[in-house]
């Protein structure tokens, strides 16, 4: 059976969102993301097209809005980089003994 997927992450390769080969992921705006999801639809265009509120009523998504770039810029109080140290030498590695992912190389010569 073939499945579509449509979310707004630039990972669409196969298998990627989901496990089955059939499924097609196609990348897209997360308004455009937003929009098939309330609707349901994959050929929903909101610029012509409406949908049924809960009066009956045909309507139209509004027009998002929002800011296009931040107001105060990108600045960020931690951005997670972390500078190495100036001495690496008296950097200790610890990986627990009982970790099933990370194991410590042994140290080989220069």
């Amino acid at each position: 059976m073939k499945n579509s997927i449509v979310h707004s992450f630039n990972r669409n390769f196969a298998k990627r969102a989901e496990w089955k080969p059939n499924t097609h992921a196609f990348v897209a705006s997360p308004e455009m993301v937003a929009a098939i999801a309330i609707t349901g639809r994959l050929d929903f265009n909101p610029i012509t097209d409406t949908i049924t509120n809960e009066r009956g009523e045909q309507v139209k998504l509004a027009e998002p809005k929002g800011d296009e770039l931040p107001t105060k810029g990108f600045a960020v109080e931690d951005n997670g980089y972390q500078a190495p140290a100036e001495d690496g030498s008296k950097v200790e590695v610890i990986v627990s003994p009982t970790s099933d992912r990370l194991q410590l190389l042994d140290s080989f010569p220069a």
